[in-house]
């Protein structure tokens, strides 16, 4: 065990270690792959969530105009500082502004959306 860990971490850790020895988290086999799938395949291993994998994917492989609509902080900062609800259609269509950084959009809609009021 590691100080400060909680134990429930540990399995999720081997989990990530496994994936990544074989050679599951290898950036090429990941960029062969559409983002969405790779996104999902990475969810296969306890321990990395919708949030993280979108991460892995669109940050570490440098893909910045990539826009993940399912992870649902993000989707709920960019409701609170749009001012409401937002179907995927309309996220879609507010996010062409933000060509070709969606991704980092979306990164800074989370980080500062829990700032707004809902």
């Amino acid at each position: 065990m590691l100080p400060g860990l909680p134990d429930a971490f540990v399995p999720r850790l081997h989990a990530i270690a496994e994936a990544a020895t074989a050679g599951r988290l290898a950036p090429a086999r990941l960029l062969a792959m559409d983002p969405e799938e790779a996104r999902f395949d990475l969810q296969t291993p306890p321990g990395i969530g919708p949030f993280y994998s979108a991460l892995i994917v669109y940050r570490s492989l440098s893909l910045p105009d990539v826009l993940a609509l399912m992870e649902p902080r993000s989707r709920a900062a960019r409701e609170r500082l749009c001012g409401g609800p937002m179907t995927d259609t309309k996220v879609l269509a507010r996010a062409e502004a933000w060509r070709p950084y969606r991704m980092w959009m979306t990164f800074l809609a989370r980080a500062v959306g829990d700032s707004v009021p809902a």
